[in-house]
């Protein structure tokens, strides 16, 4: 899980100023979009032995890998060449030899390493070609930590992380998913230093040339892609946790940083998934532990690495970030562990494969959210997944769930696949009926454990054990586009006693491709008070141009409210702008189901009225459930009006559960205006160090979006200097930079440029974090300012782009240059960046330098833009006051 669960919880979670997906508003660079296939193997890869020597000072590996490739083609001419991806290996270390076969010649581009074989190797024969070779600092897919005289305090350690396509910066492979092999590892490293592999530990011996080092054995017997490899070594504090029927957990972290009881209170959960899982699943735990590690540096949120999951940082708690953060923690650890099956066990043929394992991990999220809060905060859960997919659909491109047209595996990994495609998993559940869908999940897994699998697979496991045909589903949901949006037509006839309600649907776009949809849609309506009447609209494309039509009769009176599909069983956008007041507020108060109740209060926040916002803040105030109060504030903050904004201060005033706090306060900080900032300074002077951390660092960014250097600039530099205030991690710190950055202020520039040079923030855990922060906020800062302070920024950043160490921070520098228009370096600056990237990056490189021209034309229209949305919140506001006093007048 590359991207944060999909970027789902980014924003919650991690991310904060590393600009990955700008410059363009479709899913790949050129209209066309290249396709991707499954490479060629007629040498395929069945075995690797790596055996090297680690030295974390040095931020190097030198030593062998012997990969056995068995012959697998009967056309001999194809059995003569092996092509191993191996990127940027030393200058003059790679060296090959075979003692099984003879080798006639060998190549190495800096890319790829090629091996002609004297002779084709025969049918079934095994070819074991060993490859000498050393890296120093790979630029991804391995990354080290270790004092420096500077940084005395930095962690000492080694841990890789390879999705979707990097483990080739270290490990000579084919690295593809459809390539799997079995793994042993021989390590040699300071004997005092944890060494943690794939699979099992073997014995631990000295080194027979140098007592100072030892050599650690691991060896994994079931086969495994490239990408999910892994190996950490280093100074690690160890946490053991039990065993799941006699097989160990364990959870590792830096020693710099982190206690035994950091990573208990992080994880602790485990054993208990566990056993869910297992169960759920009828499937016991394949591997022979269940080992995590938590390092800050290069790994991406999670991964799912078969028998070693890896965490950033950033997801180890103490007591107090456990009350804000510990669910979603617990989401994340659920999505990794949902992987063992969806990915590890069963792995994707290629990436258009890719949601077999993310919307399926997503899904499981789901699953758990159900199993230990019940259906209604799970269709909750499913309402966040469905706004998430929702707004990349609405707002940036629209994308089959499952596709071979991509510029980069890494942007495979986006809304579309995790959100979206979970969405398609639960409609089948409910397409199906538990019963079925769950016995054909068990199936697909059974018949397909330790193979690669393509959607087809999954499809003919349903088919099977329902007996229902899917291909129109599959057509129209997997490989098609969009989702369905209906505008709902209300029509009560009083005197027949009769309500029709019509369902068309808006949403096709013949240059998007997006079509009409075929599904059914459960609606309901309170006729009296606890009494319900249901109907299901069937919505067919080939007739009534896809309309569905449902009419409730012999109605003694007008129904007090409509329900439509109140068990969250289709993903779907209803305008409910015919649909009466009254109706929506009595669907708010009294609904039958929790999305239900989303419904109406979605359709609430587009009226927009006081009523409508009375009654959406009664809502909350009534609600118990913390994600359910958290969405109600999500539709909240979309009334744009002064009415609206005072609710959701408010609700700030009104919050106590860690939970859904700095979501209240995220929210109040997404507006500007006068009482925001009042606020959210009265909240940020009256913390203390009881007060949660992440809500401290959204009140923070928020604050500097006011845009009042007066009432914040002091204030935000100082919780961006003073390490005192930044007790854990850097949130709080990160949260400061950020809202110095909106302030877009010439004294913030100064102030955020003095912390730009390497060094100049002081070492502590989440540095990267912080600093790839700092780039987005320098970005933010000078936008829209003149372009001399723009050409200054520039500068700053094409320095940073060319020195500082840290690749990860150098491509947020490169994120932010490109919002600065057509300034003076900022071409020279992205062209470099441009030749440092990662195979994965190479895409957004190529999106930054086309975003330059185009951010200069509209950095003028975006300015005014953000400029009248107060102006427009205020016209709407006097517009709502008229209306209430003619009302009153009448």
């Amino acid at each position: 899980m590359p991207h944060l669960c999909g970027l789902r919880h980014a924003v919650e979670l991690h991310d904060g100023g590393d600009v990955l997906a700008s410059g363009g508003g479709e899913f790949t660079l050129r209209p066309d979009g290249q396709k991707h296939y499954r490479p060629d193997l007629p040498l395929e890869p069945m075995h690797l032995k790596i055996e090297l020597n680690v030295d974390l000072e040095k931020k190097k590996v030198h030593g062998c890998v012997a990969v056995s490739v068995q012959s697998k083609c009967a056309d001999a001419k194809r059995c003569r060449v092996l092509k191993l991806h191996a990127v940027d290996f030393d200058s003059g270390s790679v060296r090959v030899e075979c003692d099984t076969h003879p080798i006639q010649q060998t190549d190495y581009n800096g890319k790829v390493i090629a091996i002609l074989f004297a002779e084709p190797v025969p049918l079934h024969e095994t070819a074991v070609v060993k490859v000498f070779y050393s890296v120093t600092d790979p630029r991804t897919g391995m990354s080290f930590s270790y004092p420096t005289p500077s940084e005395p305090q930095r962690g000492k350690f080694m841990c890789t992380d390879h999705e979707t396509e990097r483990a080739r910066y270290w490990l000579p492979c084919i690295d593809h998913p459809s390539v799997r092999t079995t793994l042993e590892f021989v390590i040699t490293t300071q004997r005092e230093w944890t060494v943690l592999c794939n699979g099992t530990e073997g014995p631990e011996q000295p080194d027979p040339t140098d007592p100072s080092l030892k050599v650690s054995h691991w060896r994994l017997d079931c086969l495994c892609p490239s990408y999910l490899i892994c190996m950490g070594v280093g100074d690690l504090v160890e946490a053991r946790d039990g065993d799941h029927k006699g097989k160990p957990i364990a959870y590792y972290a830096s020693r710099a940083f982190y206690k035994e009881e950091h990573l208990i209170q992080s994880f602790g959960r485990t054993g208990e998934m566990l056993d869910w899982m297992t169960n759920k699943l009828d499937f016991e735990l394949p591997w022979p532990k269940y080992y995590q590690i938590a390092v800050g540096g290069g790994v991406g949120s999670a991964m799912e690495n078969i028998s070693l999951v890896t965490w950033d940082d950033a997801c180890l708690h103490d007591g107090m970030l456990d009350q804000e953060r510990g669910w979603l923690i617990d989401c994340v650890n659920v999505h990794e562990m949902g992987h063992t099956y969806f990915g590890d066990l069963l792995v994707m043929s290629d990436f258009a494969s890719a949601w077999l394992k993310e919307s399926w991990a997503s899904y499981i999220e789901a699953c758990w959210v159900e199993h230990k809060f019940g259906a209604d905060t799970r269709d909750c859960y499913m309402w966040m997944e469905r706004n998430q997919y929702m707004s990349e659909a609405d707002e940036r491109y629209v994308r089959p769930i499952s596709t071979k047209q991509w510029d980069s595996s890494w942007l495979m990994f986006d809304s579309h696949l995790y959100p979206g495609g979970s969405w398609r998993i639960h409609m089948l559940r409910g397409m199906l009926g538990d019963d079925l869908f769950w016995a054909g999940v068990r199936k697909y897994i059974k018949d397909n454990a330790w193979g690669t699998v393509e959607t087809h697979d999954f499809r003919v496991a349903l088919e099977r054990v329902s007996n229902l045909s899917l291909e129109c589903f599959f057509d129209q949901w997997i490989f098609g586009l969009g989702y369905p949006k209906l505008k709902v037509s209300v029509q009560y006839e009083m005197e027949r006693g009769q309500l029709t309600l019509t369902m068309k649907q808006t949403q096709v776009d013949t240059t998007k491709k997006i079509e009409l949809f075929a599904f059914e849609l459960s609606v309901s309506v309170e006729v009296d008070e606890g009494q319900w009447a249901h109907k299901v609209a069937v919505f067919d494309p080939s007739k009534n141009a896809g309309c569905g039509t449902v009419c409730f009769s012999d109605l003694a009176k007008k129904p007090l409210q409509i329900a439509f599909d109140p068990h969250a069983l289709v993903l779907f956008k209803p305008d409910q702008s015919d649909v009466d007041l009254p109706m929506l507020c009595r669907a708010a108060s009294h609904p039958p189901s929790s999305y239900a109740r989303l419904l109406a209060i979605e359709a609430l926040a587009a009226q927009g009225s006081s009523t409508a916002v009375n009654a959406i803040v009664d809502t909350y105030k009534q609600e118990s459930g913390f994600l359910e109060r958290r969405l109600i504030v999500e539709q909240l903050a979309k009334v744009n009006s002064n009415v609206g904004v005072r609710a959701l201060c408010e609700c700030l005033q009104l919050e106590k559960d860690p939970r859904v706090l700095y979501f209240v306060v995220m929210k109040v900080a997404s507006v500007r205006d006068l009482i925001v900032a009042e606020t959210l300074e009265a909240f940020v002077r009256s913390a203390d160090a009881s007060t949660p951390r992440v809500a401290m660092q959204f009140a923070l960014q928020g604050l500097g979006a006011q845009r009042d250097s007066e009432r914040a600039l002091a204030l935000l530099n100082e919780y961006a200097t003073d390490d005192a205030r930044n007790p854990w991690w850097v949130w709080i710190k990160r949260g400061a930079i950020l809202g110095l950055g909106q302030l877009r202020s010439p004294e913030a520039y100064e102030a955020l440029a003095k912390l730009a040079p390497d060094g100049a923030i002081s070492f502590q855990a989440g540095l990267r974090a912080a600093r790839s922060a700092l780039m987005g906020a320098l970005g933010t800062c000078v936008e829209f300012a003149d372009k001399p302070l723009r050409d200054k920024c520039a500068y700053l950043l094409l320095d940073i782009i060319r020195n500082d160490p840290d690749y990860y921070v150098r491509r947020s520098a490169a994120g932010a240059i490109s919002q600065l228009g057509d300034t003076k370096h900022a071409a020279a600056a992205l062209r470099l960046f441009e030749k440092q990237a990662t195979n994965q990056d190479e895409a957004l490189a190529e999106r930054y330098l086309r975003k330059l021209g185009g951010d200069a034309e509209l950095g003028g229209v975006k300015k005014e833009l953000d400029e009248q949305k107060s102006e427009l919140r205020s016209l709407k506001s006097q517009l709502e006051e008229l209306k209430q006093k003619k009302a009153a007048a009448e």
